[in-house]
């Protein structure tokens, strides 16, 4: 039998972690709503932050030992600057704005405990925040340039660069379409999202980056949704939709789609590294994940379960790709 533990030795060990990881979210939380965070990216002194943030010196500096102490920044040149990792999560061409992340982290916590489940279930500015927290930053330059080259070197994908029509099955706020329309110029697209409020920021945005006649947003089910004219490329947000609808959601991609158009859907997991390491950051991740969607009703799907939800949908070519951000199922339709 194992031995017993202290209670404060498992208190440093088990609990103090999770409570300072807790803390300091909240810690930088405040910082990015000040500015503190921007100012940070190039490094200043003390005087030069409470100017900016309008803060006292004292919450300043409190602020800013706290951060150095917890490794997201560093004192440097008679003040502070942000730490590598905190300058890319900052930078211009950041996949996602931090304050986009933080925010939906307070919507995934109200998931995870139980006090909301189902997605459909939040409330628009939940469901808005969680939207665009998983698709890529549309206002960023930086991150079109990014795509535009990751799309002009993917064996699946180089074809938009030739134009064609691209369709999205649960696009939510378009981040991922109004991104790939910008890099790809000669590309036009049709997003199909059931969330009305969803679907009319979406336009919104699409109005905003001056994209507006080369994307339309419908709002509808994708699980019937039938064009008639068909999509060169399609994009299965697999993660949002529910047992029930995934076989219908499938038959309408494949519907969609003309006879050797190119598909994809996001993976949950490198189920790899996780097998590797049980207990590593990705499987601790998935681990978590994997509560939210279950009060969600979406299935667990490994990757070779999604590559046969794909193979019995009559898709061919069916392959599993590991590539940064562009992990996924790739297919065709024969």
């Amino acid at each position: 039998m194992a031995q017993d533990v202290e209670f404060f030795t498992a208190m440093r060990s088990a609990m103090l972690p999770l409570v300072t990881a807790s803390a300091l979210l909240q810690v930088i939380d405040r910082a990015e709503r000040a500015g503190l965070m921007r100012e940070l990216r190039d490094g200043a002194d003390t005087a030069r932050l409470t100017a900016a943030t309008g803060l006292t010196p004292e919450t300043v500096s409190a602020l800013c030992a706290a951060l150095v102490a917890n490794g997201v920044a560093e004192s440097a040149a008679g003040g502070f600057r942000l730490t590598p990792d905190w300058r890319a999560l900052t930078g211009p061409g950041a996949w996602v704005p931090l304050g986009d992340i933080i925010a939906q982290s307070r919507v995934i916590d109200a998931m995870l405990s139980g006090r909301e489940s189902a997605y459909a279930s939040l409330s628009p500015e939940d469901r808005s925040t969680f939207a665009h927290a998983v698709s890529p930053n549309p206002y960023s330059p930086q991150l079109v340039e990014r795509i535009r080259a990751e799309i002009a070197a993917s064996p699946w994908w180089s074809g938009m660069t030739e134009g064609g029509r691209h369709l999205e099955l649960g696009c939510g706020v378009a981040g991922r379409m109004l991104t790939v329309l910008q890099a790809m110029p000669r590309l036009r697209a049709v997003g199909v999202e059931l969330d009305p409020d969803l679907a009319d920021e979406a336009r919104r945005r699409a109005s905003d980056l001056g994209i507006q006649d080369r994307i339309e947003i419908v709002t509808g089910d994708a699980t019937t949704y039938r064009s008639e004219e068909p999509f060169d490329f399609g994009f299965w947000s697999q993660w949002f939709f529910p047992a029930p609808t995934r076989e219908a959601a499938l038959a309408s991609l494949f519907a969609n789609v003309r006879s050797g158009g190119v598909v994809r859907s996001p993976v949950f997991g490198d189920h790899g590294r996780m097998a590797a390491d049980p207990h590593g950051d990705d499987a601790r991740q998935y681990s978590l994940h994997r509560v939210m969607h279950d009060g969600w009703g979406v299935p667990e799907r490994t990757p070779e379960q999604l590559k046969t939800e794909f193979e019995d949908a009559g898709f061919v070519d069916v392959t599993i790709v590991y590539h940064d951000v562009n992990d996924g199922i790739y297919a065709r339709r024969p």
